[in-house]
């Protein structure tokens, strides 16, 4: 005897593309059922730690994306932009999963300490930050605030 549990979930196709971090591109995010607006993450840079973040929008309309890094204060620093497309009949949704740094921010300014994520335009999103080591190959998630 033994119980088989299966947990069902959105498999959202990934936008074009990929992460400089090939760890990154490993990962398969399992989202709660929670969206954002706007949401918050800790930045962790440094040595063989990154910090990653995964959106996904599982809505008909496109939605658009803002990623900024703060510093401990909340001022803006430094931001970019896109559009994180909807569902489509060929679809169910879109996600993307990026190093927060590496694919966005090459260059962070000296100070940063969060990552907001913000949207600008159409239907919230699903959002999972997530905390990563390449030295072990290891990521865990991180749950916005």
């Amino acid at each position: 005897n033994f119980v088989l549990e299966y947990y069902s979930y959105l498999r959202a196709d990934n936008v074009t593309g990929s992460s400089a971090t090939p760890l990154v591109n490993l990962v398969h995010p399992m989202f709660s059922r929670v969206t954002y607006l706007s949401a918050t993450i800790p930045l962790v840079t440094g040595g063989t730690q990154f910090t990653g973040l995964s959106l996904q929008n599982t809505n008909a309309a496109d939605s658009g994306i803002k990623i900024e890094l703060l510093d401990a204060n909340n001022a803006s620093l430094a931001n970019t932009t896109f559009i994180l497309p909807g569902l489509n009949p060929d679809h169910a949704g879109n996600k993307i999963t990026r190093d927060v740094v590496a694919d966005w921010f090459p260059s962070p300014p000296s100070g940063a300490a969060k990552v907001k994520v913000t949207v600008t335009s159409g239907p919230a999103v699903q959002v999972l930050g997530m905390l990563g080591d390449t030295s072990t190959g290891t990521v865990s998630p991180v749950i916005p605030q």
